[in-house]
């Protein structure tokens, strides 16, 4: 969002990628626009790195509830380094490294983000691998850890263990001490989510015999 600078001063102009009308990659223009200035509650980052996933796609297809109509600013998701903030904001502070899954418009120089939508960036992880990591880490995390109660010896079966939610998840599993049955549709798939702490990995057409033969039949129940 383009809000009126403060009296005195003057907008920055930044580059970002903009939806010039709904449809394919053809659509997607990277131009210099107005800076985004941090309202309350908010701050401005400038983006180290950001991520590109399908709700990307639904966006620039015009399918995503909700979206405003184009011209309008791609994505939602990154990295990068806290440059100012709104009155009133003080954590995070600038100067402090933040990842966040949920601010339109990051896929540019500076991105306006909520600041209670921010997480911090422990100095050991990477930009990159923080921005591609971030939406899909929450959502692997809730289910790992809210949707229900994980204890050391439970089995759990995860569907597609091998994209960026169910690798994650299936690590998070491991790490709890449940037993990971993961399903895929490849056996360099599989191999890959047993790398990620599956016990067991199987095709889908496979899936049941595994759950059986694990569960001593009662996981099919």
């Amino acid at each position: 969002q383009d809000l009126v600078p403060p009296e005195g001063t003057e907008f920055l102009i930044m580059r970002a990628v903009i939806i010039t009308a709904y449809g394919g990659p053809e659509n997607l223009v990277l131009e210099e626009v107005p800076a985004p200035v941090p309202r309350a509650g908010h701050v401005l980052v400038e983006v180290e790195a950001t991520g590109l996933n399908f709700r990307d796609v639904i966006e620039r297809r015009g399918g995503y509830p909700g979206q405003r109509r184009p011209p309008v600013r791609t994505g939602v998701e990154g990295a990068g380094t806290v440059t100012a903030t709104a009155p009133g904001t003080t954590e995070p502070a600038v100067g402090d490294r933040v990842m966040w899954a949920n601010a339109p418009g990051s896929h540019a120089e500076l991105a306006e983000v909520p600041a209670a939508a921010t997480l911090p960036v422990p100095a050991w992880l990477d930009p990159v691998d923080a921005a591609a990591v971030c939406s899909q880490g929450l959502t692997a995390h809730y289910l790992a850890n809210s949707l229900g109660s994980i204890a050391p010896g439970d089995t759990a079966l995860v569907w597609a263990a091998a994209g960026g939610v169910g690798r994650l998840l299936t690590q998070l599993l491991a790490a709890k001490g449940a037993r990971v049955i993961a399903a895929t549709s490849s056996e360099a798939k599989a191999q890959a989510a047993r790398d990620a702490g599956a016990e067991r990995a199987v095709l889908y057409p496979d899936v049941k015999a595994a759950v059986d033969e694990v569960t001593e039949g009662a996981g099919s129940r």
